[in-house]
Protein backbone atom coordinates (compact mmCIF):
# COMPACT_ATOMS: atom_id res chain seq x y z
CA UNK A 1 0.00 0.00 0.00
CA UNK A 2 2.83 2.55 0.96
CA UNK A 3 4.47 2.19 -3.09
CA UNK A 4 1.25 2.74 -4.00
CA UNK A 5 0.59 6.08 -2.32
CA UNK A 6 4.10 6.98 -2.79
CA UNK A 7 3.99 6.81 -6.64
CA UNK A 8 0.41 8.73 -6.48
CA UNK A 9 2.93 11.26 -4.63
CA UNK A 10 5.72 11.52 -6.91
CA UNK A 11 2.92 11.74 -9.59
CA UNK A 12 1.25 14.95 -7.51
CA UNK A 13 4.80 16.21 -7.85
CA UNK A 14 5.75 15.71 -11.45
CA UNK A 15 2.26 17.05 -12.77
CA UNK A 16 2.89 20.60 -10.30
CA UNK A 17 6.26 20.80 -11.67
CA UNK A 18 5.05 20.66 -15.45
CA UNK A 19 1.84 22.91 -14.50
CA UNK A 20 4.65 25.57 -12.84
CA UNK A 21 7.15 24.90 -16.19
CA UNK A 22 4.10 26.08 -18.38
CA UNK A 23 3.08 28.56 -16.66
CA UNK A 24 6.49 30.24 -16.41
CA UNK A 25 7.30 29.58 -19.71
CA UNK A 26 4.00 31.55 -20.80
CA UNK A 27 4.41 34.53 -18.36
CA UNK A 28 4.21 37.53 -20.50
CA UNK A 29 6.57 39.97 -19.80
CA UNK A 30 4.40 43.26 -21.68
CA UNK A 31 2.27 44.40 -19.05
CA UNK A 32 -0.67 44.38 -21.63
CA UNK A 33 -0.70 40.46 -22.18
CA UNK A 34 -1.11 40.44 -18.47
CA UNK A 35 -4.66 40.16 -18.81
CA UNK A 36 -5.18 37.05 -20.87
CA UNK A 37 -2.41 35.21 -19.16
CA UNK A 38 -4.29 35.76 -15.59
CA UNK A 39 -7.74 34.66 -16.98
CA UNK A 40 -5.96 31.47 -18.75
CA UNK A 41 -7.39 28.31 -16.88
CA UNK A 42 -3.93 27.97 -15.31
CA UNK A 43 -3.68 26.90 -11.69
CA UNK A 44 -3.34 30.13 -9.31
CA UNK A 45 -0.99 29.11 -6.96
CA UNK A 46 1.39 28.53 -10.04
CA UNK A 47 0.67 31.71 -10.93
CA UNK A 48 1.24 32.93 -7.68
CA UNK A 49 4.69 31.50 -7.35
CA UNK A 50 5.70 32.61 -11.05
CA UNK A 51 4.70 36.08 -10.66
CA UNK A 52 7.50 36.36 -7.35
CA UNK A 53 9.63 34.16 -8.90
CA UNK A 54 9.81 36.81 -12.45
CA UNK A 55 9.55 39.59 -9.34
CA UNK A 56 12.85 38.19 -7.54
CA UNK A 57 14.50 37.74 -11.23
CA UNK A 58 13.89 41.30 -11.90
CA UNK A 59 15.08 42.22 -8.40
CA UNK A 60 18.07 40.19 -8.93
CA UNK A 61 19.09 41.76 -12.06
CA UNK A 62 18.12 45.22 -10.84
CA UNK A 63 20.44 44.99 -7.63
CA UNK A 64 23.34 43.59 -9.69
CA UNK A 65 23.27 46.03 -12.32
CA UNK A 66 24.23 48.65 -9.11
CA UNK A 67 22.35 51.53 -10.32
CA UNK A 68 19.55 53.02 -7.82
CA UNK A 69 17.59 53.92 -11.57
CA UNK A 70 17.26 50.39 -12.68
CA UNK A 71 15.55 49.60 -9.20
CA UNK A 72 13.46 52.90 -9.16
CA UNK A 73 12.40 51.89 -12.63
CA UNK A 74 11.36 48.31 -11.35
CA UNK A 75 9.32 49.97 -8.99
CA UNK A 76 7.39 52.59 -11.30
CA UNK A 77 6.73 48.90 -13.43
CA UNK A 78 5.35 47.44 -10.59
CA UNK A 79 3.33 50.70 -10.14
CA UNK A 80 2.09 49.83 -14.00
CA UNK A 81 1.36 46.54 -12.97
CA UNK A 82 -0.99 47.61 -9.87
CA UNK A 83 -2.88 49.98 -11.48
CA UNK A 84 -3.45 46.81 -14.36
CA UNK A 85 -4.82 44.98 -11.33
CA UNK A 86 -6.52 47.16 -9.72
CA UNK A 87 -8.49 47.77 -13.31
CA UNK A 88 -9.27 43.85 -13.45
CA UNK A 89 -10.97 43.56 -10.22
CA UNK A 90 -13.33 45.85 -10.99
CA UNK A 91 -14.15 44.03 -14.13
CA UNK A 92 -16.80 41.23 -14.25
CA UNK A 93 -15.14 38.16 -12.83
CA UNK A 94 -15.68 35.06 -11.24
CA UNK A 95 -14.75 33.51 -7.64
CA UNK A 96 -11.92 32.34 -9.01
CA UNK A 97 -9.96 35.10 -10.64
CA UNK A 98 -11.55 37.45 -8.46
CA UNK A 99 -9.61 35.84 -5.66
CA UNK A 100 -6.54 35.35 -7.53
CA UNK A 101 -6.32 38.78 -8.70
CA UNK A 102 -6.87 40.68 -5.27
CA UNK A 103 -4.12 37.81 -4.19
CA UNK A 104 -1.62 39.48 -6.73
CA UNK A 105 -2.85 42.84 -6.16
CA UNK A 106 -1.94 42.79 -2.41
CA UNK A 107 1.49 41.01 -2.87
CA UNK A 108 2.61 43.57 -5.85
CA UNK A 109 1.32 46.31 -3.24
CA UNK A 110 4.19 44.63 -0.63
CA UNK A 111 6.87 44.13 -3.45
CA UNK A 112 6.27 47.61 -4.09
CA UNK A 113 7.42 48.89 -0.63
CA UNK A 114 10.33 46.34 -0.91
CA UNK A 115 11.78 48.36 -4.27
CA UNK A 116 11.22 51.52 -2.26
CA UNK A 117 13.24 50.17 0.12
CA UNK A 118 15.69 49.35 -1.98
CA UNK A 119 15.64 52.36 -3.57
CA UNK A 120 16.93 54.22 -0.39
CA UNK A 121 19.67 52.06 0.08
CA UNK A 122 21.83 52.76 -3.19
CA UNK A 123 24.72 50.88 -1.92
CA UNK A 124 22.47 47.20 -2.07
CA UNK A 125 24.12 43.98 -3.47
CA UNK A 126 23.06 40.60 -3.60
CA UNK A 127 23.94 40.21 -0.08
CA UNK A 128 22.66 42.95 1.38
CA UNK A 129 20.50 42.38 4.23
CA UNK A 130 17.56 44.66 2.81
CA UNK A 131 17.71 42.10 -0.10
Amino acid sequence: MENWLQKIQDQMIESLKDQMLAVYKSFPEAIERRRDWLLEDSPAQCIQVVETVKWTERCTQAIASQSVDAVADLRAKYLEIVNHLVQMVRMELNLLHRTLICTLLITNVHLMGTLEELTQVPTATLESFEW
